[in-house]
Parts: structure tokens; C-alpha cells; sequence
């Protein structure tokens, strides 16, 4: 089909070519002259028409592309500015870019606050053996822990307490029924041996923190040890000890009787 239309075309194109080369050799010079001229114009407008069209294109297409690239350019700008600062960015050629620079700020060290370590409260046994003139009786924190009211003198009061803590107030309460009175003993807590001594293992105040008017004092040694050597020897370290009471006097002799004496250990 396309073949019989492209023969008519050719053979309708070589008719008219013919008829114009004679209708052109019919013609005189000046008709000729008359006729090229008008030939030459209209084909000369016909050029410069087509000449301007491709400029317009030409300056249409360049616009267009300035105009996609300006587009182009505002998008990548814009995608840049909603780029987080810390997001990696990739340029066109698929190239990782580094993030922008940005100020760190460093938060101040602050010490750790660390609890104080306190010591867990124990309960440590208090085992002691004593001989008081005349009676001894033991209170511990103002509870009555050991009784030895009915125990004479010259025996000896074994003295166990199951549970003393640090800071436990121990008081050995001495009665005198007559002549010199005084305490002698030892005792072990928390694997410590203590003496019953003036040596300041007993505080100078009562079991109510009120201080004593008359220091402890030895009193074997101003007695003349009444008690006997033998007692002595069963403790050794240890002494006979006595306190005066508040009138001055030494809680002894016909005075004495029922002279009540307080000896206050501290645990610590």
C-alpha cells in the first residue's frame, strides 16, 4: 500500500516539474525576470520565517532547560534544608558527604551521691565473772539484767548477757553493808578483755549522765587489800575500785551501810 502511494506522488511530482519548465520556457525575458523576482522573495521570506521559528525555539528549549535546572537546584535546596544536622547526605553521584559541623555541648560531671556505709547493728554476748562487797547488781540499758543481791562477798557473780550492742549502757550497781566496799572482775565483749580498773574503762557519770563529784579510786591500795591476795590473783590486771559519795564521805565504816555505788560501762 505504501509502495503504490509513494509511485503516485513521484510520478504526480515529475508531471508538475514538466509543466512548469514549459510554462516557464513560454514565457518572455521580462516575464521571466518579473516572475524569478517573486520566486526569490517569497522563498527568501519563506527562509527568514523559518529561520525565526527555530530561534524561538531554540530560546524556548534553553529557557525550559534553565527552568528545569533553576527547579532542580531549589528542590536540592530545599531536601538540604530538611536534612536533619546529624542525617547522612548523599550527593548525586551517590557519594556519603559529611554531616555539617555542629557545636556539642558536654553536660558537667557530677559526682555520684554514694550512701554512707553503716555498720549493721550485732548483738555480741557479754561474759564476765566479779566480786563486789557486799552486793552486786547489774542493769543493762536501765533493765535489771543481773541480780546478785543475796550473794556475799567473798563469791564470785558470774555475769552472762546474751545480746549487747555498741553504745549498750552497762551500770554495775555496788551496795556496802559495813566496812571498806568495792569491785573487782573482768569481762570479755566483742573479743576484747576488759579489767575492772580506775584506768577510765568506767564512765565518770551515772546511769542519768550526771557527773560524779568524787573520782574512782584504788582500793585495795588504801585499805590494804582486806580481801586478800588470792583475790587479786584470780584477776589479774585487775583491781579493787571505790568511789566516795556526793557528802564526801567514802561510803564506809558505820556510814556505809546500804552506801549504794555505780559503776557505768559504756559498749563501744
Amino acid at each position: 500500500m505504501m509502495s503504490a502511494v509513494s509511485g503516485v506522488l513521484i510520478v504526480l511530482g515529475v508531471v508538475i516539474a514538466c509543466v512548469s519548465f514549459w510554462f516557464f520556457l513560454i514565457l518572455t525575458p521580462e516575464e521571466q525576470a518579473v516572475y524569478k523576482a517573486k520566486f526569490d522573495k517569497m522563498f527568501s521570506s519563506e527562509s527568514n520565517q523559518s529561520n525565526a521559528n527555530l530561534d524561538i525555539k531554540s530560546d524556548a528549549k534553553s529557557d525550559a532547560k534553565s527552568d528545569a535546572k533553576s527547579d532542580v537546584n531549589n528542590k536540592a535546596e530545599q531536601k538540604t534544608a530538611d536534612v536533619p544536622p546529624d542525617a547522612k547526605v548523599i550527593d548525586v553521584k551517590g557519594i556519603p558527604l559529611a554531616p555539617p559541623e555542629s557545636k556539642s555541648v558536654i553536660a558537667p560531671i557530677v559526682a555520684p551521691i554514694v550512701a554512707p556505709i553503716i555498720a549493721p547493728i550485732v548483738d555480741l554476748p557479754f561474759n564476765g565473772k566479779f566480786q563486789a562487797d557486799n552486793r552486786l547488781k547489774v542493769y543493762q540499758n536501765g533493765q535489771l539484767a543481773y541480780d546478785g543481791a543475796n550473794i556475799e562477798w567473798m563469791a564470785v557473780h558470774n555475769v552472762s548477757l546474751k545480746n549487747v550492742r555498741v553504745g549498750d549502757k552497762i551500770v554495775f550497781d555496788v551496795v556496802n553493808l559495813g566496812g571498806p566496799g568495792g569491785l573487782i572482775g573482768q569481762w570479755t565483749w566483742n573479743n576484747k578483755l576488759y579489767n575492772v580498773q580506775t584506768n577510765g574503762v568506767f564512765e565518770n557519770v551515772n546511769e542519768n549522765n550526771v557527773a560524779y563529784e568524787q573520782p574512782i579510786f584504788d582500793a585495795g591500795a588504801k585499805w590494804g587489800n582486806p580481801w586478800g591476795q588470792d583475790v587479786l590473783n584470780a584477776y589479774k590486771g585487775a583491781s579493787w575500785i571505790w568511789r566516795g559519795d556526793k557528802a564526801g564521805s567514802l561510803c564506809e565504816g558505820s556510814a556505809a551501810v546500804g552506801c549504794s555505788n555505780k559503776f557505768v560501762w559504756v559498749a563501744k
